[in-house]
């Protein structure tokens, strides 16, 4: 079961990371500026991933959790084979919401079953499947379009739904033996996590910029769509690792080092990025900024679910889906104010960065 939901985790990541790498195409193609392009992802995904509190609700309710997470992830694939019909920006923004609104469905539903069991490395497991589902995918996805052309995405959306279907089968008898009868969750609910929403929230502000203008920055500096999309993808490979080593020190040292670690290290490489001149530093930097951005991710949501563990549908739609919607209106706003301005995109994040480091200690310790 949890190896089911674990592998549907890296499809859904794995489709719903195909917009940001293709930025620069779809800007060619429709004729829209990269303000117009980052502004669409951000909004869109915002609205999306409020959707999560929804979801998660679902879940802690819902008995049935593996035939709802089956058809949640089968109608984003679908929904993703459907790419290379775009034609206009208003079907570029359709397509956006539709695949935006099943992948912040599957993220709660799926956590809820991952922490059936109440071990941090299983969620931890599942949490960087994601992650890698989502740092292969934009050098695979740049490759084949360079290759097969952007009408071909609907073939490795009809692979991904027939590997989609046979992964599901141990999922078709799950049945949760409990459910929440919480249908509105009570504000004490929402207070218990404030901290854990406060620093997904901003550091998700931090990672939608970086990973929307990556891209463009890597353009401006000369490089190739093909080097931005390998880019992003060693950066969040190396996530993907770094991902469970971050719940791992959560056990041992607390959610406060695991925060005071992450941000420390996305304000250092985060400067070392934008200061350099040389291709290959810049990659690197780029890869460790990724890598210490992942240190706090799966962290943060097992320490959503430690602290509500009747709700962990609740907690999950929290930590994975309203803060990081919180990060992604902030965004939208940025990037509709900002975002044909490329250099100070990148440099303002830097800068935020830095300043994020004390905000590390805003949780309270937990209890041993």
């Amino acid at each position: 079961m949890l190896w089911s939901v674990t592998a549907f985790h890296f499809l859904v990541d794995f489709f719903g990371a195909f917009f940001k790498p293709l930025g620069p195409l779809f800007t060619q193609m429709l004729g829209i500026s990269t303000r117009d392009f980052a502004t669409l992802l951000t909004t869109v995904g915002g609205i999306a991933a409020l959707t999560q509190i929804l979801w998660g609700i679902l879940a802690d309710r819902c008995r049935r959790e593996g035939i709802l997470v089956t058809a949640i992830v089968l109608f984003e694939i679908l929904a993703v084979s459907m790419i290379g019909f775009v034609k206009s920006f208003v079907m570029l923004g359709v397509l956006v919401l539709i695949v935006r609104v099943a992948n912040s469905a599957f993220h709660p539903v799926g956590a809820s079953i991952a922490g059936h069991e109440r071990k941090s490395t299983k969620i931890a497991i599942f949490s960087i499947m994601g992650g890698f589902g989502a740092a292969i995918a934009p050098a695979l996805i740049t490759w084949y379009v360079g290759q097969f052309g952007i009408d071909k995405v609907w073939i490795l959306g009809a692979i991904g739904g027939t590997l989609a279907l046979l992964i599901s089968i141990p999922l078709w008898t799950f049945t949760k033996e409990t459910v929440s009868h919480v249908v509105i969750p009570h504000i004490s609910l929402w207070k218990v996590l404030t901290g854990v929403f406060l620093v997904v929230s901003l550091r998700s502000f931090i990672m939608e910029i970086f990973h929307t203008y990556l891209p463009f920055y890597v353009e401006l500096k000369g490089g190739s769509i093909l080097l931005g999309g390998i880019t992003l993808t060693l950066g969040m490979l190396l996530g993907t690792i770094t991902n469970y080593f971050g719940a791992y020190y959560r056990d041992k040292k607390g959610i406060q080092f695991v925060n005071l670690v992450a941000f420390s290290g996305m304000a250092i490489f985060s400067l070392l990025f934008y200061i350099t001149n040389n291709d290959i530093v810049r990659t690197v930097a780029f890869i460790l900024f990724d890598a210490s951005a992942f240190f706090s991710m799966s962290a943060n949501l097992v320490e959503a679910q430690f602290l509500l563990p009747e709700n962990k549908g609740f907690a999950s739609s929290i930590a994975m889906g309203f803060s990081w919607a919180i990060g992604q209106f902030l965004a939208s706003g940025y990037a509709s104010i900002f975002g044909n301005n490329v250099p100070f995109m990148i440099l303002s994040m830097v800068v935020l960065s830095f300043l994020m480091v004390p905000m590390s200690v805003i949780m309270k310790k937990r209890a041993a």
